[in-house]
Order: C-alpha cells, then structure tokens, then sequence
C-alpha cells in the first residue's frame, strides 16, 4: 500500500459536514457522489465536491503527497465523521481487473474503496470575472440568510420563489437587501453592508442558502466575500472554502408592492416563542395541526387578550395574549417558525384582513404575514 494522505479530523471537524451538504443522494450520473481529493501542497489537501449546479471545495491541513482521486463521497464522509483521530489514505494496484483500490484507515477501523473513477471525470462549475463584489462579516452573512430562511418557497412550479432574493436597497442607499418569500410570508432583510445601487440583482438557491448557513455562525468575526457573475453564477469565498453555484434564472417579484402599504394599525399582538409553543403543543392533543389558524382576539386593555385555536371537531385550545383590536388569523405553523427565528415579536395591521407586519428586535429586519379567515 502507497500512503497519499495523513489527514487530522480534529483540525477541521466542520468542513466534512459542508462537503456533505453538496451531493444528491442518489445521482443517475455516478461521478457526482464522489469526492475529489487533490494533494496541492506537503501539509494540504483539497476535497472538492458538485452536482453541476454547485462547485465547493475545501482546503483541509494534511500531510500528503502529490496525488489525484476520486472516492464516493458517503464512504470517505462517513469514516471521517466517524474518527476521532487521524485517517490515512493508502492506495494499491486491484488484484483483478486492474485499477487502483483505496484503503481508508484510523486507528480502530478501515475502509477498502475499489469504487473509483477517474479524477479527470469530475466537473467544475466556474465563473468568469465577478460583475460585483463585497466583504461582508461572517455575523452579517449568517443573520442575512438565517432570519428568511423558513420564508423560502418549497413549490417547485414557482421555482423562481425557491431561494433568497439578494438585491440593492430599493432607496438606493447603496446597502444590501436579502428577500424571501413563499407567496403567503415575506421576510424583508437589510443590511449595512455596502453595495452598489446599480448592482445586479440574484435568486440565491435555497440548497447554497444552507450551505452558506453551515459555513458561518452567529457572532463569527471571519470575513465572507461575496462575488456575483454574469451567466447567472455566484461565489463565496469562506476561510478555508469557496462555493461557486448556479443561481436561478427569473424574475423575482415586486415585494415592495406588499411592503410599501405597511404600518401601525388597530390590531396588534405582542408574542413570544414560548407562549406560541404551548398552544401549538395544546393544539395537538386537543385534535388540531399546524396548518389551523390562531384567532387572536384583542381587548380594550391588551393584557386581557385571547389567542385560540379550534379543531374540525371543535375542539378549542385557549390562551391569553397581549392583543389590541379587532380580531385575526394567523397560520399557527407559520408563527411557530416564525417564532424560533424571532423569539419575541410584535404583529399589527390596520384590519383583520390586512397582511400582517411582524417586527423583532433587530430594527433592520421586516416580515409579512398574510391573514386566515376565523
């Protein structure tokens, strides 16, 4: 067996979950669930992964020789997620047919790969010269994409609603502005990040929102560079990894047309994540699912407020609520995601039949509701 690689799990535990995040489980094109791994320097290692729409790879420390390969990607990912130590990759001539086989080992366990492909068959998703760039915080990226995220749209016919709609701020304060929305919630992100306003406008997929998610954390202070290409391509360049991907060819549609008609109005309700959880959880046992609406019904002191949920077989759930005004729906799954994003919040509306604004703490972040009918 010929050694190519001496790789240390614990020097960079999270860039074998992010190579994860890149291959479909099951590809009709074999290649696509394999890994590249590519010797580039004596102490460095490049681990590459795609499914044509999406090219991510990543530099991991390892002392290693010059080689070129290809492993399935769920074999090498599993035995280094299952490592506490360092994973030696060997190879050897196959015994029959010819070929090289693969050998990943540590110190309790070893993997023998004769499932290989060449490394010249790995595709690559490139870009020419970025149209626009801008360095944005770790912190800011993460909170960029996080606070939208449950507002992305999950119907594939609206495919151009499947991702985060990254654009300048319509007020031209030359500010970036992230966009999500599934048609019946709007989630309205600015940032101080600085942007052109004639920059161009991007539908980041859902599938690289998560990636960039698993990349950054909140409160990180690294820098994250963000690239936008002609021919509908973007780059993110992340510490020791860069993604370039694919973005969705379509137009996004005017949300200032449900933002512009938004304020303070006569009904209004002020939350918490933990309230809205016990009435979801009561909700279940009393016959009710996520998809019913809770009726909010407010009162001339807002501390004696009412929120409720009854199931088809009316069943009723009842808990008081700090609410003002008339009386309005709102989808109980909807406002339980909301709330995990939002832990305290405030909703109004000039009437019951009005989207809904939802506000937090962050004064640079907006999200719009539409209403049920109770």
């Amino acid at each position: 067996m010929k050694q190519l690689a001496l790789i240390h799990r614990q020097t960079l535990p999270g860039a074998f979950k992010l190579l994860g995040l890149v291959p479909e489980r099951r590809n009709t094109i074999p290649v696509l669930g394999h890994i590249r791994l590519t010797g580039v320097a004596p102490d460095r290692v490049v681990a590459a992964v795609t499914d044509l729409d999406i090219y991510l790879p990543v530099d991991i420390p390892a002392e290693t020789i010059d080689f070129d390969i290809t492993l399935p990607a769920r074999s090498f990912l599993s035995m280094m997620s299952g490592s506490s130590g360092t994973v030696t990759i060997s190879s050897d001539q196959a015994p029959t047919g010819g070929g090289l086989m693969f050998r990943l080992s540590d110190s309790t366990a070893a993997m023998l790969i004769r499932d290989t492909i060449p490394a010249i068959d790995m595709p690559k998703v490139s870009a020419a010269g970025p149209l626009a760039t801008t360095t944005v915080s770790e912190e800011e990226v993460h909170r960029l994409f996080r606070l939208g995220r449950h507002c992305v749209s999950t119907e594939e016919t609206r495919y151009y609603l499947n991702g985060t709609f990254l654009t300048p701020h319509p007020e031209g304060n030359g500010m970036l502005r992230a966009v999500s929305t599934d048609g019946h919630r709007l989630a309205v992100i600015d940032s101080d990040t600085v942007y052109p306003s004639d920059g161009p406008k991007v539908i980041v997929p859902v599938k690289v929102v998560d990636i960039i998610m698993a990349a950054t954390r909140k409160g990180g202070n690294a820098s994250v560079e963000i690239s936008l290409h002609d021919e509908c391509r973007i780059s993110v360049k992340f510490g020791d990894a860069a993604i370039c991907a694919k973005t969705i060819d379509g137009s996004y549609p005017d949300y200032t047309r449900i933002t512009a008609g938004l304020g303070e109005g006569e009904i209004s309700a002020s939350l918490t994540h933990d309230a809205i959880k016990r009435l979801a959880d009561l909700a279940l046992g009393a016959g009710c699912d996520r998809r019913s609406a809770i009726k909010f019904t407010g009162a001339e002191t807002p501390s004696e407020g009412r929120m409720s949920i009854r199931s088809p077989e009316g069943n009723e759930v009842e808990m008081a609520a700090h609410c003002a005004g008339g009386k309005f729906g709102v989808n109980c799954g909807y406002l339980l995601q909301q709330s995990k994003v939002t832990r305290t919040m405030k909703m109004d509306s000039p009437c019951g039949g009005d989207p809904i604004r939802i506000l937090s703490d962050d004064p640079r972040a907006l999200w719009v509701v539409m209403p049920m009918r109770v």
